[in-house]
């Protein structure tokens, strides 16, 4: 996982350098404290906004939406590392191939330098796909610093998600069928989930742990926890396969679940798992495993993914504000600067831990 090390330090530079620029310290005292009485002075223009004077980005809601002039969310041209990849196959520079029971996933993973050894497996009906999820036919997601792909087998579409510097996580689908002319297509339909409280708010992503049954059917009287690298290891990782040893630390992985009632259920626990040959037919798949190391970076990563957008979004609608505006100025300083903070904070915690 060093490449992951080498990306984690330099985020930490960055927003070591933000907070340096922006008073961090000074900014986020006065915005925990209140704000300034100016933003309730502020004058009205077309799809302003009441920028906050208090609370963090995980206390509040979002205030604004991506349909915001300054985020354009839906419209606006992107410039991500798929948005190339798409661009050049439109143009027939690039193509990709479909391969067996795998279809386009290793080529795209190959376009896109995306690790196999970054497999992470879920078995849990949690995905737009969710019928073709069971233990015996789950769902493998790939990764690396700025994009994730997700492969089931058998189902319609291999799905993409990549981080745009301006836009924040953008969706992508290909389709599983072979073609003279494979496309990838941009969608939204993975809004219905993917922009929600859970992603801050914004376009994102989730890592859910549920309590999940021997079909892979949710559970969630036994569990329903979002999880990060801060979580409790006892809420990690339910409806997923988890192969390495963790020490003594217990968790939810590769449990299935038999109902005894409506309101209770019994798992169903296993030991560690050396690897994941013999769970299910793993032809299609890169892998054999899904390690905990590259599940722990996982954890990580998304809830990461979503903090860099959410702090994007409203770093660009607060500074648009105020120059529409020059008396949210002082407030639209602050919000940044805290926001920056919870930034840093997020990725000094990792380090410290």
């Amino acid at each position: 996982m060093s490449e992951h090390r080498r990306s984690l330090h330099f985020f930490l530079l960055l927003f070591a350098v933000t907070a340096v620029l922006l008073r961090v310290q000074s900014g986020r005292s006065a915005f925990r404290s209140g704000g300034s009485s100016q933003a309730a002075e502020a004058t009205r223009y077309d799809s302003a906004v009441e920028l906050p004077t208090s609370g963090g980005i995980t206390e509040r809601p979002f205030f604004s939406t991506r349909r915001n002039p300054s985020i354009d969310y839906s419209d606006s041209p992107t410039t991500d590392v798929v948005a190339e990849l798409k661009h050049r196959m439109d143009e027939g520079s690039a193509s990709i191939r479909f391969e067996g029971r795998s279809g386009y996933l290793r080529s795209v993973m190959e376009a896109l330098h995306v690790p196999a050894e970054s497999q992470s497996v879920v078995f849990s009906k949690t995905s737009l796909q969710s019928h073709y999820i069971s233990p015996s036919n789950p769902r493998a997601i790939f990764y690396s610093d700025d994009v994730t792909v997700a492969f089931i087998p058998d189902a319609p579409l291999l799905e993409i998600a990549a981080l745009d510097p301006r836009q924040g996580m953008v969706f992508y689908s290909v389709v599983q069928k072979p073609s003279e002319r494979p496309q990838i297509l941009r969608t939204d339909s993975c809004l219905s989930c993917h922009e929600a409280h859970d992603t801050l708010d914004v376009p994102g992503m989730l890592v859910r742990s549920v309590g999940a049954g021997t079909g892979g059917e949710v559970l969630l009287d036994f569990a329903d926890f979002n999880s990060d690298h801060r979580s409790p290891y006892e809420q990690r990782w339910g409806g997923w396969f988890i192969t390495g040893g963790t020490g003594t630390a217990r968790h939810l992985g590769n449990r299935m679940l038999n109902p005894d009632s409506s309101k209770s259920v019994t798992p169903k626990s296993e030991g560690p798992l050396a690897s994941l040959e013999g769970k299910f037919n793993l032809d299609g798949y890169p892998s054999h495993y899904s390690d905990v190391a590259a599940v722990l970076v996982l954890n990580h990563q998304m809830k990461l993914m979503n903090l860099i957008t959410r702090v994007g979004w409203e770093s660009r609608i607060a500074l648009d504000q105020s120059r529409n505006n020059p008396k949210d100025k002082q407030t639209a300083e602050r919000l940044i600067a805290a926001d920056a903070a919870e930034l840093a904070d997020y990725e000094l915690a990792l380090a410290a831990g």
